[in-house]
C-alpha cells in the first residue's frame, strides 16, 4: 500500500478511482499518470534520482496478490525522452489500487503526463509457469496423499514457488519419493510418454501459428510475443487436462485405446468453454482494437484455434493411430500406510 499518503489515497478512493487491469490481454499499454508519492509525500513532480509509488489510470501491470508476487518493467514517457521509471515492484492495496513502486532514471514525470507502462515479459512468463507448477504440484498431493489434501496458501515468482497445503501429519519419504520423481519431477515436464505427444503438439501449434503469419504478412510485435506465450500456456494446459483423464479412465481398467476416446470425449467439453470463451475475446480485440491490439487478436486467436485442433485431433491421431496408447501407464501402487 502507499506508505503514509493518506489524503491522495482516501481522495482517489473516495473519487471512485480503480485502476483498470489490461495484464490479462496486453503487457504494454498508454495511461494517465494520476498520483505520485515520494518519500510518504504527494507531490506533483519527481526527478531522477527519486524513489517513487505511482499510480496510472490503467496498468498491464500485476499487483501483487494471492501470493503471486507483483510485475516489474518501466514507465516511460509517451514520447520517450521525458521521463523513465524503473519499476522494482507492484502491490495491490485493499481498495484496489495498484501500486508501481520504483526509481525515477531519467528525467522528471508530473502527475497528469501521459506515460507507456512496459511490464517485463520474461519475468512475467517465469512466473506464470511457477503459477501453473502450483496446480500440477496440488494435483500430484491429491492423488498420492489423499483428496483431503487443500492449498493453505503460496508464493509465486519468476524464480522459485512455495506451495503450502493442509495435512494430518508429515508428509512420509515414501510418499515424497513417489511424489518428485513421478508428478514434480519428470512427469511435470513430460507427462512420461504422453509428454512426447504434448510437445508434438505443441511444436505443430507453433508451426501453424508462425505459418499463419507468414501467410497473412503479419509483422511480429511485443503484443503478438505475448499473445504466443499465452497460446503455449494454453496448448500445454489444454493436453494437461486431455492426458489427465486418460490416465485417470486407464486406472479404472479401461484398455488403453478405450481409455484414450474415453479420455477425449469427457474433457471436450472443458477445452471447449475454455477456448470458445478465449476465441470470442480475441474477436471482439479484433473487431474494436487497433495497432497491437488486433496483433494480439490475430495470433492470440490463431493460437486458440490451433491449440484446440492439436489438442483434440492431433494428439487423439497420435495416440490412436501412432500407437502411443499403448505406453500409458497404469496408476502406480498407492503409498504404503
Amino acid at each position: 500500500a502507499f506508505s503514509g499518503v493518506g489524503v491522495g489515497h482516501r481522495e482517489l478512493s473516495a473519487g471512485g478511482v480503480a485502476p483498470g487491469f489490461l495484464g490479462y490481454d496486453q503487457l504494454e499499454a498508454s495511461s494517465t499518470i494520476v498520483l505520485i508519492v515520494a518519500d510518504g509525500e504527494e507531490v506533483s513532480a519527481a526527478a531522477k534520482g527519486q524513489t517513487v509509488e505511482v499510480l496510472t489510470r490503467e496498468t498491464p501491470f500485476y499487483g501483487e496478490a494471492g501470493g503471486q508476487v507483483g510485475d516489474t518493467g518501466r514507465i516511460v514517457a509517451a514520447d520517450g525522452n521525458a521521463f523513465e521509471m524503473t519499476v522494482m515492484d507492484t502491490v495491490k492495496d485493499p481498495n484496489g489500487l495498484i501500486i508501481h513502486k520504483g526509481t525515477v532514471t531519467a528525467g522528471t514525470m508530473h502527475k497528469g503526463d501521459v506515460a507507456v507502462l512496459e511490464v517485463d515479459t520474461g519475468k512475467r512468463a517465469a512466473t506464470a509457469l511457477n503459477h501453473t507448477a502450483t496446480h500440477i504440484l496440488h494435483y500430484a498431493l491429491r492423488r498420492v496423499l489423499g483428496d483431503h489434501v487443500k492449498q493453505a496458501g503460496s508464493s509465486v515468482g519468476p524464480d522459485r514457488f512455495r506451495f503450502d497445503f493442509t495435512h494430518f501429519s508429515r508428509v512420509e519419504p515414501q510418499a515424497l519419493d513417489e511424489i518428485e520423481p513421478r508428478y514434480a519431477g519428470p512427469e511435470m515436464v513430460f507427462y512420461r510418454v504422453l509428454g512426447v505427444v504434448a510437445n508434438l503438439a505443441l511444436i505443430l501449434n507453433m508451426l501453424i501459428v508462425f505459418g499463419a503469419l507468414v501467410v497473412f504478412r503479419a509483422v511480429l510485435t511485443l503484443p503478438g510475443i505475448a499473445g504466443i506465450i499465452l497460446t503455449i500456456g494454453m496448448t500445454v494446459d489444454a493436453n494437461v487436462i486431455v492426458f489427465e483423464r486418460i490416465k485417470e479412465e486407464r486406472r479404472t481398467g479401461k484398455s488403453p485405446l478405450a481409455a484414450v476416446r474415453s479420455g477425449f470425449e469427457k474433457s471436450l467439453s472443458t477445452l471447449l468453454d475454455a477456448n470458445i470463451t478465449t476465441l470470442i475475446t480475441a474477436l471482439i480485440l479484433l473487431l474494436l482494437g487497433t495497432g497491437p491490439i488486433r496483433g494480439f487478436a490475430i495470433t492470440l486467436g490463431i493460437g486458440v484455434a490451433g491449440s484446440l485442433f492439436c489438442a483434440l485431433v492431433a494428439s487423439r491421431l497420435l495416440l490412436e493411430k501412432a500407437g502411443f496408447s499403448t505406453f500409458i501407464p497404469v496408476r502406480v501402487s498407492e503409498p504404503s500406510e
